[in-house]
């Protein structure tokens, strides 16, 4: 129990800044280890980590270790890397196809360093790096910037897609079954935040293509790099006060207080 508070506090104390705006979006301090999947998509601008709660179905729970902790900010720098790196060539070199390059680069060196540090490559990368090397090399072969541009779209309308196959297909709700043992809720209630995420991914699909079509190419990679996290924001802020206003979140500080 002890090792326990210690954790607790230890985690309390080194998060990162975005995940201390979110928990007050929450208001109330049990929802940390609910929004924890939500927060780390809302800490990187990359989208893909987004996938580790709809396809990797071996995402473990978050634990308050100190070990835990320092693994999981490793894993979100190297999940930051090829977005960083597709931005940083942009900017200095002011070229979309020696930015998609980098943006290829890091994306390989994401899965070599996720198998040397952790010895195994999520699935997550994988789908993702796939999608990368595609778009890019049609970018590259073909001189047209398009292709790396539907990207983003492509992405989340996947995202979209996961969540809705799941749960009409093959009949598991997989936003269940993530958060399922940390907070009761009615079935119609997951499935209505179920298909609110798949929506909230098409949608954000859409707006990636009415940037890129209708201004330039600079305000489109500005757009990539800071609309992601804003609009990853703006969904959990509307998931939290959803449930806050069912009453579920007091459900979590419940939780928290058994734990402890």
């Amino acid at each position: 129990m002890l090792r326990q508070r210690e954790g607790l506090q230890l985690y309390r104390s080194r998060s990162a800044p975005l995940v201390s705006i979110t928990s007050k979006c929450c208001k109330v301090g049990g929802t940390r280890d609910f929004c924890s999947p939500f927060i780390l998509f809302l800490q990187s601008s990359y989208p893909a980590i987004i996938i580790v709660i709809l396809y990797d179905l071996r995402y473990p729970r978050l634990d308050y270790s100190n070990r835990g902790q320092e693994k999981r900010t490793m894993q979100q720098l190297i999940d930051f890397m090829p977005i960083l790196a597709f931005v940083s060539v942009f900017f200095l070199f002011d070229d979309i196809y020696l930015a998609t390059v980098a943006l290829m680069v890091g994306a390989g060196c994401q899965i070599l360093l996720e198998k040397i540090l952790f010895k195994n490559v999520r699935g997550v990368t994988k789908a993702v790096f796939a999608v990368i090397i595609i778009s890019g090399g049609l970018t590259i072969a073909l001189q047209n910037d398009v292709f790396i541009k539907w990207k983003p779209t492509i992405v989340n309308w996947l995202f979209g897609f996961v969540l809705v196959f799941s749960s009409v297909l093959l009949k598991e709700n997989l936003l269940k079954r993530m958060a399922g043992k940390m907070i009761q809720l009615e079935d119609e209630i997951w499935m209505r935040l179920n298909y609110g995420w798949a929506l909230g991914f098409l949608i954000a699909g859409l707006l990636n293509l009415g940037v890129a079509y209708t201004f330039s190419t600079e305000i489109w990679v500005t757009y990539k790099f800071v609309g992601g996290p804003l609009i990853s924001l703006f969904y959990i802020a509307i998931t939290m006060g959803y449930l806050a206003k069912g009453g579920y979140l007091a459900q979590l500080d419940k939780h928290e207080k058994k734990d402890v």
